[in-house]
């Protein structure tokens, strides 16, 4: 991906690169900032895990 970002003749302002990149860009987009403030408010991580799939699509508890 660096090499493509340094040599390509019309570079992008951000790339993707991370696990779950498209899906965090595409959920985010998805919705509005009060739905992004609200996932904060969670009370307790199995809370928040089952929003942040909810929104995102992906599943972010730990494993164990």
């Amino acid at each position: 991906m660096i090499h493509h970002a340094v040599t390509v003749d019309r570079p992008e302002l951000r790339y993707r690169t991370s696990w779950g990149g498209d899906h965090l860009v595409r959920g985010r987009e998805r919705m509005t900032d009060a739905d992004w403030v609200s996932l904060g408010t969670a009370e307790g991580d199995d809370e928040y895990y089952a929003r942040f799939e909810a929104l995102f699509g992906l599943d972010i508890r730990p494993a164990g």
